[in-house]
């Protein structure tokens, strides 16, 4: 998501939508869709996540800046300053309360939610663009153009492991909620899974055209969905890496 306005959509017709709010919609008569919108003061949005409890929207922007949003207010409660380049990428982790990010300036860094203030923050070889969280609150994900993703111990900040084999720019990675496997996405138009418990990729889907550029897992793990810029969404079975 790149731009200056966030968009909250939600899905139903408008007479399911109590009337107090339905002012706060930006509508179109037949539309069956209604989006809210938070303004950002022309902020360049890059990523952006739900967060404390559906409640609050957290962003990355081209102003160096992590920010946290009011859902209701639309109003802006916190700012997260550090990053020297723009926000490339996002998460929050809703059990440890803490927020991961990453940007151009080549570091992954890591924030108190509550006070916003910086934990620590490491640096890459190359431009970042993805991070993500393991769901156990034990291991950090993050990538970028040197075509390496990196694991990292939250609680110390250290680097444990580089997984490399792509060949062109990572953008983006995902833990599978059962811990055993991550998920890839490359501008080499693949995707690739990795092991956590050998350290290596077992799986290399190939189905794509042109760059990958998301991946997500099924709650079961068993299968992880992959976004391209060839315009085509596709849904792969681990077990035998195929796509439907």
């Amino acid at each position: 998501m790149t731009s200056s306005t966030l968009s909250i959509i939600r899905v139903g017709s408008q007479s399911q939508t109590p009337p107090s709010e339905r002012v706060t919609w930006k509508h179109q008569p037949l539309a069956l869709i209604k989006v809210k919108e938070i303004k950002t003061g022309g902020q360049t949005i890059n990523c952006c996540q739900f967060c404390c409890q559906d409640e609050k929207i957290l962003t990355g922007s081209d102003n160096k800046t992590l920010g946290i949003w009011d859902c209701h207010t639309g109003l802006q409660l916190q700012s997260f300053l550090g990053h020297r380049r723009p926000v490339t990428g996002c998460f929050y982790h809703s059990s440890l309360n803490r927020i991961a990010s990453v940007s151009w300036d080549m570091t992954l860094r890591f924030w108190d939610a509550e006070t916003a203030r910086e934990l620590w923050n490491v640096s890459h070889d190359g431009l970042m663009t993805t991070c993500h969280l393991s769901d156990d609150g034990r291991l950090a994900l993050a990538g970028g153009d040197d075509n390496i993703v990196s694991v990292w111990d939250i609680a110390s900040g250290q680097r444990l492991h580089q997984m490399r084999g792509h060949k062109s720019t990572v953008m983006c990675c995902q833990f599978s909620p059962d811990g055993n496997t991550f998920g890839s996405s490359s501008m080499d138009r693949t995707t690739r899974v990795w092991d956590m418990r050998i350290l290596k990729a077992k799986l290399t889907l190939r189905g794509h055209t042109n760059a990958v550029t998301s991946c997500c897992f099924s709650p079961d793990s068993r299968h992880v969905s992959t976004a391209s810029w060839d315009k085509q969404v596709l849904v792969w079975d681990i077990a035998v890496g195929t796509y439907r």
